[in-house]
């Protein structure tokens, strides 16, 4: 501080100081170890996610939803669709669709008969009916199997509803649901499971009833991982050998095994 002299009077003029040194160290040591260490994370960020990345091929190979790995890494769903898309295969006889030389195998037949429709969630048992009746087909299992296999191989998606072989659009990561929105899932998943094995038992019904003779009649039940095709006859010896080998073997094409029941 200074004192002027001024007409008889002092004036005290207060000249101004910087931040004391020791205090301005401290801060400018600080920021550029702060500035490396949120490099560091960063960078730490990016070889998790890299590592996470090579994993979501693997990951559905073993039957392990986008959802799932989004829950158990934090990842937004909407990033790992982003990178399932970035791994997907080129499948280009897709774009053939019905024209040009005929599937070889069923697997063929799935995708060609899902590019007719890009933009469709498929069920198994509605794309079995659409492939074309000259084209390899199977059993409403098989084309589940040939669906799954081709989603695992990121060939296709899987979504909520079904299958389809365009990205389902981008959608936000939803708020954590109810209880009776739960609840409602729930039943609407046991809905769609029944459907489900109501469907199979229709096709393999329909599939052994084309081989039964008359007095022959046959029923469906899917208990769990138990399926089973019960075929009753009013005699035991009217079913030969050959008949109950096919019947067996169309049966289990189907994942169901063939029962034969004596009901005289």
């Amino acid at each position: 501080m200074t004192l002027v002299a001024a007409t008889g009077y002092s004036v005290r003029i207060m000249t101004t100081q910087q931040q004391p040194i020791p205090a301005r160290r401290r801060i400018v040591d600080a920021l550029p170890e702060l500035g490396a260490e949120r490099h560091r994370l960063e960078n730490e960020t990016d070889r998790i996610d890299q590592r996470i990345r090579a994993l979501l091929k693997p990951a559905r190979q073993a039957e392990i939803t986008v959802r799932d790995i989004a829950s158990m890494t934090g990842l937004s769903t909407q990033t790992l669709h982003t990178w399932h898309r970035e791994l997907m295969q080129p499948i280009p006889a897709i774009h053939l669709g019905r024209i040009g030389p005929a599937p070889q195998e069923l697997v063929e037949s799935t995708l060609r008969t899902m590019g007719e429709e890009p933009d469709r969630e498929w069920n198994a048992a509605d794309l079995r009916s659409s492939i074309p009746a000259e084209w390899p087909t199977g059993s409403t299992h098989q084309v589940q199997q040939a669906l799954a296999w081709l989603s695992r191989s990121l060939q296709i998606w899987q979504t909520e509803n079904g299958y389809r072989i365009t990205p389902p659009p981008p959608v936000e990561d939803a708020p954590t649901p109810s209880r009776m929105e739960i609840l409602q899932r729930i039943l609407d998943e046991l809905g769609r499971a029944y459907a489900a094995r109501k469907a199979e038992a229709a096709a393999v019904l329909v599939a052994v009833e084309e081989l039964l003779p008359n007095g022959f009649s046959a029923s469906a039940r899917a208990a769990g991982d138990d399926r089973w095709v019960f075929v009753q006859s009013e005699d035991e010896n009217d079913a030969p050998p050959d008949l109950k080998r096919r019947i067996e073997r169309v049966a289990e094409e189907h994942g169901y095994q063939a029962l034969f029941v004596f009901v005289g």
